[in-house]
């Protein structure tokens, strides 16, 4: 059996095709991942979800093949996240891990990231997708069709199987923010502190779930980069 791995990076988008017996790599296909948006404020870094799709479903177009691939892994960048409506479809851009936000800051006032390292004890970074989705809250910038949020690679993953509601791994939960990592599970009384109520996070698993199929092919949940990187070291 062959396996497709796809890497949905935030300069690039890369495909492999590996022996699953063997872990020879079959063949290799590189795009240039050219989705950032005009930015719509100084600290914003955002890219455009349709286009990062389409240039996956580019590669898949050339890598894919329904006699030999038996199974799909998707990864890529972390901490960033996609808003996503009662269907699984996307209702904003990416708001990448470069994001700005969480750090700005006026006279007399802390940055969000200050402040929730004040209130809740925790260290964050902006680009964290929990910082970015209280400062959306906060300043009415989410969509009144978002339900829930994802990392592009877990919206991608629900794309292909056709499913509504994201399963995100521990690996790109956690990188959130606001994650306790002992007890695998996200840190609901802090966030609840800070104005985000439960219904916002996704659903996690912390073994390789299957998301469902893609031209009966399984698809497996995506785990972070930093995670897949390691795996493919040892």
């Amino acid at each position: 059996m062959q396996a497709l791995g796809i890497d949905i990076g935030t300069t690039s988008i890369c495909g492999v095709v590996l022996d699953a017996q063997s872990g020879t790599v079959l063949r290799v296909e590189n795009r240039k991942n050219d989705s950032f948006l005009p930015p719509t404020a100084p600290f914003a870094k955002e890219q455009d979800v349709a286009k990062i799709t389409a240039q996956i479903d580019a590669l898949l177009d050339v890598l894919y093949d329904e006699k030999t691939i038996g199974v799909i892994g998707v990864t890529g960048q972390m901490h960033g996240i996609v808003y996503l409506d009662q269907h699984g479809a996307p209702c904003s851009p990416l708001y990448t891990w470069q994001d700005g936000r969480g750090d700005i800051s006026i006279p007399g006032e802390k940055s969000l990231v200050e402040e929730i390292r004040k209130t809740c004890g925790i260290s964050v970074s902006s680009g964290y997708g929990l910082v970015t989705h209280i400062y959306n809250l906060r300043h009415h910038l989410v969509s009144e069709q978002a339900v829930c949020f994802a990392a592009v690679t877990d919206y991608f993953g629900m794309y292909l199987t056709g499913r509504k509601r994201p399963l995100v791994h521990i690996s790109n939960g956690a990188s959130f923010g606001f994650f306790d990592v002992q007890r695998n599970c996200f840190e609901k009384e802090l966030l609840k502190t800070m104005g985000v109520e439960e219904t916002w996070l996704p659903d996690l698993c912390t073994n390789i779930k299957s998301l469902g199929t893609y031209r009966d092919c399984v698809v497996t949940a995506a785990i972070g980069d930093n995670q897949a990187a390691f795996l493919g070291a040892v």
